[in-house]
């Protein structure tokens, strides 16, 4: 199946670079004649931990000098090459460029002696990722190449230039596994050209001393005219020829423009700032769609949302726009929305009541917009999306509420057993009468989607938001839960879905039983599981409220909550990575007078993202105040949500110390 151009459509702050190099990589005079060993802009704050190195259409994950991840020419492909040093008593300090996405690593001995550095980066708009290295003596590498390859292929074709290098050719199947049960639907390529002197036996690469580069390139299927196998040799060639300084020249270039629209912000959290900036911006796609960190290479409803609040945080509204567009592209394209969509790849990974939560998160990042940069333009020419998120969810309301999602939050992260997923669910309705509310105040002020279709909808948020006490809060109104078994007490079930059956675990088609459950064809003749009947109190769950800036409960209940649950926290246990955040967001949000204490908290969101492990900004779970060593790391999510608390307190400091 060929991709449609538009497949690989860039994302607004692409243009400026398209339309300046369309021709490939120009040689000749450069406007700085930068080295990049040379260069003096890399901060002097070394970075522990897993990061990433991506243009929006090419992506490695880097850590201590290993390439772990190598993949493109899309985001939802699988990585196809590793790289890790041999020598087993190496040091490595790693560097990010001050207004960049470009790092560099630089590597000693165990008596710390200097053995060189790396510097890695994508090239300015192409598909194209650069490792420069500068080596005081020969260094060993291993590679592994989870696809296979063919060495040397069309190794003369490119003259010179390409003879005085070895080189991978690689082709990804149609069907090569991305994540889950999605795999590619189209033929792909990438090349590696070795540096120049390498010696290449087998699985290890010896890199001479000096300079020298590795390059790997991979080709976007866009047309007939120009598949991914002509693509990649293109790309590949070119860059070989190309003076490299001027490459890296063109990146600087490329990285400062985007960090430029960044807003000012204060001092106390500007590095946190750029750092989380070139987190999200190495993450999202060409096509608008956001990693959701290096396990996953699919973009997830819900942590877009986080990226999109994130974005608007920094000022950086154009992307916002661009992550917006993802879902709204896979809605016009499907006419559903997934759980998580492919970027430049058909695939989806669809699980249980997907019509639920992130839909919700959906319409509030639409109004969230509006509500930063007034563009009403962007808000009317998306009538159409608006009409279906409200249509999916109002389908699944019963009793004013909506279930769990199967594979978001709470849910998959096992803090509700699953057997709870069609209970009520307090954060995706909280969700939903808040995003809506939202949405139609804005529609109105706008002029679109009728009266009479806003009166309808208008009359189910009211019946949602007025059952909400007695839907989600205890008798005595101290307490929220999380979730409400009572919404299975005559709710219309479908009698068939896809999803994870209850009792073999097993992602599978399942149907519904007399026990409100659903099992796959083989459980359900030898098992009988019944739904769950638990409440579950979360305080994350709460804290949402607060970030959403819900009504749906009194503000002094979201502040008790966050108050609750930082004297609650434990100083060995896991946490979550944005739990912190959530916090600060919540008491800075809503007012907090012991000014000690959002101090203290400020502190602690600061200390996460200097741990270990976190290069810089914040990873899934911590334990013992540092990062899991099983957890996704680098993660947009986290790290988003934990800057926009940052930022909501830096800028209400600010503002109390210029009243005094």
């Amino acid at each position: 199946m060929k991709r449609r151009p538009e497949r690989y459509g860039r994302f607004f702050g692409f243009c400026f670079f398209i339309l300046f190099s369309a021709a490939g990589y120009p040689r000749g005079e450069k406007e700085r004649d930068m080295n990049p060993f040379d260069d003096k802009r890399f901060s002097d704050r070394p970075r522990d931990g897993v990061y990433c190195v991506g243009n929006g259409m090419i992506a490695a994950y880097i850590k201590n000098g290993e390439i772990v991840q190598l993949f493109g020419p899309c985001y939802s492909a699988p990585s196809v090459f590793s790289m890790s040093p041999e020598e087993k008593d190496l040091a490595f300090r790693s560097y990010r460029r001050e207004g960049a996405v470009i790092w560099r690593t630089d590597i000693s001995d165990a008596g710390g002696q200097a053995v060189g550095s790396i510097v890695d980066y994508c090239a300015a708009g192409r598909p194209v990722f650069i490792r420069r290295l500068r080596l005081s003596r020969p260094l060993e590498f291993r590679f592994e190449l989870p696809l296979g390859g063919m060495m040397n292929a069309f190794s003369d074709a490119g003259g010179d230039i390409l003879s005085e290098r070895q080189s991978v050719l690689i082709d990804i199947p149609v069907g090569s596994r991305v994540f889950g049960e999605n795999y590619t639907d189209a033929e792909l390529y990438a090349r590696i050209l070795f540096p120049k002197g390498a010696e290449v036996s087998g699985e290890h690469i010896i890199i001479p001393a000096g300079d020298s580069e590795l390059i790997f390139a991979a080709g976007e299927d866009v047309s007939p005219a120009r598949p991914s196998f002509i693509s990649c040799m293109e790309e590949s060639d070119l860059a070989a020829a190309a003076d490299p300084d001027k490459m890296y020249d063109d990146c600087v270039g490329y990285w400062e423009e985007r960090f430029s629209y960044i807003r000012p912000l204060p001092d106390m959290v500007r590095e946190a700032a750029h750092d989380t900036a070139a987190a999200l911006l190495s993450q999202i796609s060409v096509q608008g769609g956001a990693l959701a960190g290096s396990f996953y290479h699919l973009a997830y409803g819900r942590d877009m949302y986080g990226v999109i609040r994130g974005l608007i945080a920094l000022g950086l509204y154009d992307q916002a726009k661009s992550c917006i567009d993802f879902f709204v592209r896979q809605f016009r394209e499907k006419g559903s929305v997934p759980n998580a969509g492919g970027m430049g790849m058909r695939c989806s990974h669809c699980h249980e009541n997907d019509d639920c939560e992130q839909t919700g998160y959906y319409l509030l990042e639409l109004t969230d917009l509006y509500s930063a940069c007034g563009d009403a333009g962007f808000i009317r020419e998306r009538e159409d999306y608006i009409k279906y998120l409200f249509d999916a969810q109002e389908n699944r309301l019963y009793r004013g509420m909506l279930p769990f999602n199967g594979d978001e939050t709470y849910i998959a992260g096992g803090l509700i057993p699953r057997d709870c997923i069609d209970h009520g669910s307090m954060e995706a309705t909280a969700l939903y009468v808040t995003g809506a509310g939202r949405i139609l105040d804005a529609a109105e002020k706008l002029g679109i989607l009728g009266g009479d279709y806003i009166s309808a909808r208008r009359a189910a948020v009211s019946e949602a938001e007025r059952m909400f006490a007695s839907n989600f809060m205890s008798d005595d109104g101290s307490k929220l839960y999380a979730n409400a078994p009572s919404r299975l007490s005559g709710a219309v079930m479908d009698r068939y879905r896809h999803g994870v059956c209850l009792g073999c675990g097993r992602m599978r088609y399942l149907a519904l039983t007399p026990d409100m459950t659903y099992l796959c064809g083989e459980c359900r003749t030898s098992k009988k599981i019944p739904a769950g009947s638990v409440r579950y109190s979360l305080s994350c769950a709460s804290l949402m409220l607060g970030f959403i800036g819900s009504e749906a409960v009194a503000a002094d209940m979201i502040v008790n909550a966050a108050l609750d649950g930082y004297a609650a926290r434990g100083s060995d246990g896991n946490a979550v990575g944005y739990e912190s955040g959530l916090w600060l967001y919540a008491l800075t949000r809503y007012g907090c007078a012991d000014k000690a204490l959002l101090e203290s908290i400020f502190g602690e969101v600061m200390r996460l993202r200097e741990s270990r492990g976190g290069a810089g900004v914040w990873v899934e779970y911590y334990i013992s105040g540092e990062a899991s060593p099983s957890c996704c790391p680098y993660r947009p999510w986290e790290s988003a949500i934990n800057m926009c608390a940052l930022i909501a307190y830096a800028e209400s400091r600010e503002k109390e110390d210029a009243g005094n």
